[in-house]
């Protein structure tokens, strides 16, 4: 760290926002999550200094980015904050490859096309088939009455199975998905030297895995798997090992880790707001707005990352060519100016479909429809069998700057 500078990362315990110097706050602090004070830490960034600089941590200086229409001007703009992972990458820690989200066009969007058709109406509505006869097997079998964990039991086991319905991967070896996930969203571990080297082993596993999954499929008939696709497609079915290592990890990221911590935020949502989940009983038309509204209020993804290519300002700021920049999109969630009360969860907001919890632009994450399908039908069970969930201690969140996730969620059901 540089001489006489102490950024907020580095006090024994996350402190108060309001209580150090603007000029100190480091969003990537991977405790904050669990502090109580992470909307206070946006909030006070996003009053006084919404493009905000931080000299120093241990991802490096960058620029955080906290309001809802610089998020969005920075989006609009790829052409000027790029994503490539050989300008620094798609998130806070330098350089990883994540696929095509850490590609700028025109790379990036010849991958992106050639997965389409994973999202297909048809498709989506075969995959959905499965998720409802999934959601309804597991919420059949939880115990009642008792205290479970519903990230275990629930948000967890839901998600690995989709994922493996996209991988095509054996059902029977599919826990170690879920693995494979949350080593690629650490990248606390990949700024540490020891972990680092455990995280990037991992990972290689991984992709050397899956590619033996791909080689095989070459010679069977294609189907409609993300291996199957990439097997017969003309642009991808010879990546580098590198980058089909870097792209199975956005799609084990993408296909599991932010869906599933947005259905465990729906059970907290549930109870916390049940005046306005008495509104869905009341008009099942309302459920979609509901999940909406989940998405905007928990933001599953903590941020994005994009490297600035040319000198350009930035609501009053000079940032240089070189300069990383940061996407908080919590903080735009929960922008007082883009949602009046931010806090409070309301199912009627006239923009609820507006937030960037899946980012925006050209990024905008490419398996939303889906994420959001899954919440949907989850929420349809639910209420279709009358449970009522309650919350039987609080969470304990994901310590990690990247996913706003749930490690557990102890919680009792009853009929």
């Amino acid at each position: 760290m540089n001489n006489g500078f102490k950024s907020t990362a580095e006090y024994q315990s996350v402190p108060n926002p309001y209580e150090v110097p603007l000029s100190h706050i480091d969003l990537s602090d991977h405790r904050i999550p669990n502090s109580g004070y992470q909307l206070d830490y946006y909030k006070r960034i996003r009053s006084e200094d919404p493009v905000h600089f931080i000299e120093d941590s241990k991802f490096g200086p960058y620029w955080s980015i906290t309001t809802y229409k610089d998020l969005q001007e920075v989006e609009n703009h790829p052409e000027i904050y790029s994503s490539d992972w050989e300008n620094g990458g798609c998130l806070i820690l330098d350089g990883m490859k994540l696929g095509f989200m850490a590609m700028d066009d025109p790379k990036h969007a010849q991958q992106r096309m050639t997965l389409m058709p994973l999202m297909v109406p048809s498709n989506l509505h075969r995959m959905g088939e499965a998720v409802r006869e999934r959601t309804r097997e597991i919420l059949k079998n939880i115990p009642r009455g008792k205290a479970i964990d519903w990230v275990e039991e629930v948000s967890l086991p839901l998600t690995t199975r989709m994922l493996a319905i996209l991988l095509d991967f054996p059902f029977d070896e599919e826990k170690i998905l879920p693995v494979w996930t949350e080593w690629s969203t650490d990248v606390d571990a990949g700024a540490h030297p020891i972990m680092g080297r455990r995280r990037r082993e991992i990972l290689e596993d991984m992709g050397i895995r899956l590619r033996k999954m791909l080689e095989a499929k070459k010679s069977q008939e294609p189907v409609g798997d993300v291996l199957s696709i990439l097997a017969h497609s003309e642009h991808m079915s010879d990546l580098s090992q590198e980058d089909f290592q870097g792209l199975m990890s956005l799609i084990v990221v993408g296909g599991n880790d932010t869906t599933r911590n947005s259905m465990t935020a729906l059970v907290q949502c549930m109870e916390m707001f049940s005046s306005e989940f008495d509104k869905v009983r009341e008009n099942l038309k309302l459920i979609p707005a509901a999940v909406q509204e989940t998405i905007r209020w928990w933001s599953p993804v903590a941020h994005q990352r994009r490297t600035v290519v040319e000198d350009t300002v930035l609501d009053g700021k000079q940032l240089k060519k070189g300069d990383k920049v940061v996407l908080w999109f919590k903080s735009g969630n929960h922008d007082e100016n883009m949602f009046p009360n931010p806090e409070e969860f309301n199912i009627t907001r006239d923009n609820v479909r507006r937030h960037i919890a899946f980012g925006f632009g050209i990024h905008r994450c490419f398996g939303a429809r889906l994420g959001e399908l899954q919440v949907v039908i989850l929420l349809e069970e639910i209420l279709k069998m009358g449970l009522k969930i309650k919350m039987a201690e609080p969470a304990l969140r994901s310590d990690t700057c990247m996913i706003n996730g749930f490690e557990n969620q102890m919680v009792i059901i009853e009929e």
